[in-house]
């Protein structure tokens, strides 16, 4: 078979794994979580981006790759990794430059991705001897590609109360009845007593009360 064929094949597997699990599996969940306390683990995943170093050591993947790729992967790689590190304690402590550094290190990332990309095509990559880089671009890149698109997601979507609130009010402004579905749930889980009514029953159960054997009736 062609490397470049099996190249593009193994990145296209991968990538359409990763998509569909982070669409059915890890969206779903992470749009639960607080905007902060979903951002952390997909940025702690970037922060083995560190390996991204082996490019420049030909001992590793058996032989030299092209300079004009292996370079600025590995210190692309390397920077992101950097700056994933500091988001991740900056989120952690949340002070109020956390959001701002999250996106610096998430357009960062993806940059340089695509650059690598770019680079790899032009200089014909795949015919190279690449050894463990192989695993590395067709396995780990997709996963970067495909979290580093879910960060943006988490960036740009709003707070799951926030967005509760948004829907409601959309709703209560066309007259959906669906608007008052949240009341209606609530009072159905938690009713409220009436002791009017609850005093009445007591009342009527008293007077319809049997009386026994030997027991005066009371004449009011």
């Amino acid at each position: 078979m062609n490397a470049l064929l099996a190249f593009l094949l193994s990145v296209g597997g991968s990538l359409l794994s990763y998509a569909l699990i982070a669409i059915w599996y890890v969206v779903p969940r992470l749009s639960k979580l607080p905007r902060v306390e979903a951002l952390i683990p997909l940025i702690l995943l970037h922060t083995f981006r560190t390996v991204g170093l082996v490019f420049l050591f030909p001992q590793v993947t058996g032989g030299a790759l092209p300079p004009g790729f292996a370079a600025p992967a590995a210190y692309g790689d390397l920077l992101t990794a950097g700056l994933a590190g500091l988001s991740v304690f900056a989120l952690r402590l949340r002070p109020g430059w956390a959001l701002p550094l999250v996106w610096l290190f998430n357009l960062v990332g993806i940059a340089d991705l695509l650059f690598a990309m770019y680079n790899g095509a032009v200089t014909g990559l795949p015919f190279f001897h690449l050894g463990v880089a192989w695993l590395l671009l067709t396995f780990y890149v997709p996963l970067l590609l495909v979290s580093h698109v879910i960060v943006f997601w988490v960036l740009l979507r709003a707070a799951p109360s926030a967005q509760a609130e948004k829907e409601r009010g959309f709703l209560e402004q066309r007259g959906d009845p669906l608007a008052e579905s949240g009341d209606v749930m609530t009072r159905r889980r938690f009713p409220q007593k009436d002791v009017s009514q609850s005093g009445t029953k007591q009342g009527s159960s008293n007077a319809t009360r049997e009386i026994l054997p030997g027991e005066k009736r009371e004449v009011s």
